[in-house]
């Protein structure tokens, strides 16, 4: 297994049993991809920071240091499943992490976020041949030199895109949570400067009055739903 594929493993395992707010996912939203989302940033892909599962999916489709293997998943791999397969605009409905594969029967094991509980991480198990399985993508950076440009690829040839709804709490100056967080690190991948410590203080508030402005909404420091869903859809 490459050094990074263990990395995600080792990360994920080590929060299993620990809750949504503990794992940096607090809020009302579906937090699955937000949990994946926190292991891979930990491990320093900052890349793939989402709150979408499909948009998720879509970020790696692009990167030279993911890809789609036609081999069974192997550890590390993140899982992405559809659970309706309804066509529709994001239809990626769940992802987790691989912890391991059983070829003999044919059994993944993953640990998830939002799964089997929607509370607390688990691990869960699933048959290969489980129809809500839509694909595995797997981090091969550790093999990726010098790549000469990205690969420009998007997942319309499976399915098109879908907006969701996500629902986190109201923020403004002197919060300190962990919405406040994940707030923070959406800003730090539009390109503001600030630190990621869970304190919505002067420099949070600067930098969300500077979103709202050039995203035309009210500039209040206010983070409500129309700052929130803006600041998703700006991922």
């Amino acid at each position: 297994m490459a050094k990074t594929a263990e990395s995600i493993v080792a990360r994920a395992k080590a929060l299993v049993g620990q809750s949504r707010n503990q794992v940096g996912c607090a809020g009302a939203h579906a937090w699955c991809a937000h949990f994946v989302s926190n292991v891979l940033r930990y491990i320093g892909i900052d890349d793939l920071y989402d709150l979408s599962c499909t948009s998720m999916q879509a970020k790696m489709a692009k990167s030279p240091k993911w890809s789609e293997p036609e081999d069974n998943p192997k550890p590390g791999d993140i899982l992405f499943f559809d659970w309706d397969h309804i066509i529709e605009e994001r239809p990626l409905d769940h992802v987790g992490v691989v912890e391991k594969f059983d070829a003999s029967t044919g059994t993944i094991t993953y640990i998830n976020g939002n799964g089997s509980s929607s509370y607390y991480v688990t691990r869960q198990t699933i048959n290969i041949n489980n129809s809500t399985i839509s694909y595995w993508m797997r981090y091969v950076g550790d093999d990726v030199k010098t790549p000469e440009k990205p690969i420009e690829s998007t997942v319309t040839d499976k399915k098109a895109i879908k907006y969701c709804t996500v629902e986190l709490e109201v923020l403004s100056k002197g919060c300190e949570s962990p919405s406040v967080e994940t707030l923070q690190n959406l800003l730090v991948d539009l390109g503001y400067d600030i630190d990621v410590d869970g304190n919505f203080w002067t420099e949070t508030e600067a930098a969300v009055k500077k979103f709202q402005d050039v995203s035309k909404l009210t500039v209040d420091g206010v983070v409500g739903a129309k700052t929130w869903k803006a600041l998703i859809e700006a991922e």
